[in-house]
């Protein structure tokens, strides 16, 4: 049987995501590539949703 820690290794998703409340503001994408940078690295599976930065008129 596998360890609890190994069991939840596999179910693991990093999201990348800028805060939607942000709205078309670029610091809010960056702050979340900073925050990417600062987290511990890992094997685990991660996603980025594309956000664009261009305001639809």
């Amino acid at each position: 049987m596998k360890g609890q820690k190994e069991a939840a290794k596999g179910k693991t998703l990093r999201l990348l995501m800028p805060q939607w409340q942000g709205g078309y503001n670029p610091t809010y994408y960056l702050g979340a590539l900073l925050l990417n940078w600062l987290a511990p690295a890992s094997d685990d599976v991660q996603v980025e949703v594309p956000v664009s930065l261009i305001p639809k008129e």
